[in-house]
């Protein structure tokens, strides 16, 4: 159970930093990349968390 809520929130972080990188190529929308860089580091901290403490 565990191992896939952790494996859910690094997914999900995953698709935060593909959509920066997306919208840094494609549109160079500066502000809604560093947004979206953001909540990837978030989502990927919450699974890191989950990993080492439990949830």
């Amino acid at each position: 159970m565990k191992e896939q809520l952790v494996r859910e929130w690094i997914e999900r972080g995953k698709h935060d930093l593909d959509a920066a990188k997306i919208l840094l190529r494609e549109r160079g929308y500066f502000g809604v990349v560093v947004f979206h860089i953001h909540q990837a580091i978030e989502k990927y901290l919450k699974g890191y968390l989950i990993h080492r403490v439990g949830n």
